[in-house]
């Protein structure tokens, strides 16, 4: 699992760990990465001392959410390899085991959600051949004994350029590119490339939707530390970086999600100052819809009250 640098969530992450999935998992892997230095040292500390941590790493720099699990993977021991981004929440006990099961007794090889993250062509090339396209990493089981299969487990996005052979579509890629692109280069997201070679491998795949009764995926959390959720002048964000991005309208449930985590959570934050300027950077970002305080709450209430076991 891969941490930002937003102590609320990390800590909003063990709460449900805590509640609903530690007892389903045997051992937990963690890379923690970003530009502050205190907050990454702050999450570190604060998941050190469980006992299923087994491994535990350090960036001080944005680390590549591919790269993240590649780092990872060498680490783990266990028979199946789960994968689950920091904002999709498990809502139940025993959602992960009963996924679990289904591996071990053979009748899957992974359980995940889908996405097509890609250039058309690749797309189209990786649909027609096996009717999918991307595995999603917002949470992904894969049995060890596939993986060890694979030529190259490397979970990283990739590029293509002109002449580039792409071995599990056994294609090449043309010297001429359609007018549609924008781009001379083929592409495909975090994970995609390793899922060309599971789905080569294995038919024993089962496709969950990304969110249902048992989990959800509460999507982009991240974008607030590192983009919208910024010191009072807009030149910093949290995170200690220039906005990658002009400032833009998100779901109003997005800002809801960061309402209640950080509320559930910040009694327990000791990094000095930083309560208060997560505080107004939330509130300073509601100020775009003419939202105060009061009606934030009151909207975190209702957005919440659809996942009681999160409260």
């Amino acid at each position: 699992m891969g941490f930002i640098d937003d102590p609320y969530l990390a800590m909003f992450v063990k709460k449900i760990y805590e509640r609903h999935w530690k007892d389903d998992i045997k051992e937990l892997l963690i890379l923690v990465n970003g530009n502050n230095r205190k907050v990454v040292d702050f999450i570190k500390e604060y998941w050190n001392y469980d006992e299923k941590v087994s491994y535990i790493e350090t960036w001080y720099e944005p680390f590549p959410v591919g790269k993240l699990y590649t780092t990872l993977y060498p680490h783990a021991k266990g028979d199946i390899i789960q994968i689950m981004d920091m904002d999709n929440f498990i809502l139940r006990k025993n959602v992960l085991s009963e996924f679990g099961s289904q591996i071990t007794s053979g009748g899957y090889d992974v359980i995940g959600s889908q996405s097509h993250a890609a250039s058309r062509r690749i797309y189209e090339l990786a649909t027609s051949k096996w009717g999918h396209s991307r595995l999603n990493d917002s949470m992904l089981l894969i049995a060890k004994r596939i993986l060890d299969q694979v030529e190259d487990v490397d979970f990283s996005r990739k590029r293509w350029n002109a002449g580039d052979h792409i071995k599990p579509l056994g294609w090449t890629v043309p010297t001429t590119f359609p007018p549609d692109y924008r781009q001379q280069y083929e592409c495909a997201d975090t994970i995609a490339y390793l899922s060309f070679q599971i789905w080569a491998i294995t038919k024993k795949i089962r496709i969950i939707p990304i969110s249902c009764p048992d989990y959800i995926h509460a999507g982009s959390l991240s974008s607030g530390v590192r983009n919208l959720l910024r010191t009072p002048d807009q030149k910093m964000t949290l995170s200690g970086i220039p906005p990658p991005t002009p400032m833009h309208n998100v779901p109003l449930e997005r800002v809801a999600w960061w309402y209640h985590i950080y509320t559930s959570t910040y009694a327990e934050c000791s990094i000095p100052g930083f309560n208060e300027k997560y505080k107004q950077a939330i509130l300073q970002y509601a100020k775009r819809y003419n939202i105060t305080e009061e009606i934030l709450k009151n909207m975190t209430r209702a957005t919440m009250s659809m996942y009681p076991t999160l409260l």
